[in-house]
C-alpha cells in the first residue's frame, strides 16, 4: 500500500490510467480505489467533491505529464517539423505498446462530460491550451508569425487526436504516421524516415504518463 503522503497521487494516477482505457463512465470509485491501493477513505478525503474533482485532477495530472513530454523534445530538436515527426514517433511507440488500448484520457473524459460538467471542460481546455502553446512555439522558433503559428498547432492537435482514435480502431500506427507526414508536407516513409510499417522508430521518446 502506497505512504498516505502518496495517496493521492496514487489515486489521481490511478484514474488518469483507467480513464484513458475505458473513459470515465466506464470507470468506477471502487475500481480506481483498487488499482490505486489507497484505503477507502482516502478517496473522499482527498476528493470531497467526489468521481468529478478526482476527475478534474486526473486531467490536469495529464496535461502536465504531456506538457513535460513536449517541452522534452522541444529541447532536442531544432526545427517545428523535426518536433512533429519525434512526437508522433513517441505516439506509434507508446499506443502500439499498449496494444492500442490506451487512449487520451482528455479526449475521452470531456467528450463524455462535455459541457454538463464545467470543472472537467475547464482542466481539458487548460491542458489543450498546454500543448497549443508548446507546439507552437517550435514554429514560431523557425521565424513562423505566431498566429499561424498558433494555428498549425491547433491542427496538430485536431489531427493528432482524430489519428488516435482511428488508430485504436484499426489497431494501427498508419493514421499516426499519414498524420505526421501530412502535417510536415511529407508523402512517403522514407522521406519522414519513419521506419517499419508500424511507424514506431526507435529514437522517439515514448511520452510520458499520457498523450494528447
Amino acid at each position: 500500500m502506497p505512504s498516505p503522503t502518496n495517496h493521492r497521487e496514487h489515486l489521481i494516477q490511478a484514474a488518469l490510467r483507467l480513464f484513458r482505457r475505458q473513459g470515465y463512465a466506464g470507470t468506477g470509485l471502487k475500481e480506481i480505489l483498487e488499482h490505486s491501493k489507497a484505503p477507502k477513505g482516502s478517496l473522499y478525503h482527498y476528493f470531497p467533491g467526489g468521481k468529478e474533482e478526482l476527475g478534474r485532477e486526473a486531467l490536469a495530472a495529464g496535461g502536465r505529464a504531456v506538457e513535460r513530454t513536449l517541452d522534452g523534445i522541444f529541447a532536442s530538436t531544432r526545427t517545428g517539423d523535426e518536433f512533429i515527426l519525434r512526437y508522433m514517433h513517441g505516439l506509434a511507440d507508446w499506443l502500439a505498446q499498449s496494444g492500442f488500448r490506451d487512449g487520451c484520457p482528455i479526449a475521452t473524459t470531456v467528450l463524455e462530460l462535455a459541457p454538463d460538467s464545467t470543472a472537467i471542460s475547464e482542466a481539458g481546455k487548460v491542458a489543450i491550451d498546454g500543448w497549443i502553446e508548446r507546439i507552437s512555439q517550435a514554429y514560431i522558433r523557425d521565424g513562423m508569425q505566431e498566429q499561424v503559428a498558433r494555428e498549425k498547432a491547433l491542427l496538430t492537435i485536431a489531427a493528432t487526436e482524430g489519428a488516435l482514435i482511428v488508430a485504436r480502431v484499426q489497431r494501427s500506427t498508419e493514421p499516426i504516421r499519414v498524420a505526421a507526414l501530412q502535417l510536415v508536407g511529407l508523402s512517403s516513409v522514407s522521406s519522414a524516415g519513419w521506419g517499419d510499417e508500424t511507424g514506431a522508430s526507435s529514437e522517439a521518446p515514448v511520452p510520458e504518463g499520457s498523450i494528447p
